[in-house]
């Protein structure tokens, strides 16, 4: 079990219990151990959203984002630039080097 937040369009504030049995999540609680908001007051427990509820949904959804989007531009311009220096990193600060490039994409 670790401990976890979800990211899906919210703050992230609420914990969750997520269960990993090799390395793949087979089920996820909230957690319940916020401390005490007083006695005139009713415990504010759990703090979860039905969509938290879901995240493990997303994280092997078939149509999630696996790779960052990128420009075609910048693409192109950057696969240029590897093939000609053969460095990634050379090729990405070769692009960058150009102001006239980086006003492209």
């Amino acid at each position: 079990m670790v401990n976890s937040t979800h990211g899906v369009n919210c703050t992230g504030s609420c914990r969750w219990k997520v269960y990993v049995k090799d390395g793949i999540i087979t089920w996820e609680t909230q957690d319940t151990d916020y401390p005490s908001v007083g006695p005139d007051r009713p415990e504010y427990e759990p703090r979860g959203c039905p969509r938290g509820a879901a995240f493990s949904w997303y994280t092997y959804s078939p149509t999630r984002i696996r790779y960052p989007y990128v420009r075609g531009v910048l693409l192109e311009m950057y696969r240029e630039a590897r093939e000609r220096l053969g460095d990634p990193v050379l090729a990405w600060a070769d692009v960058q080097a150009d102001p006239e490039r980086r006003r492209r994409y």
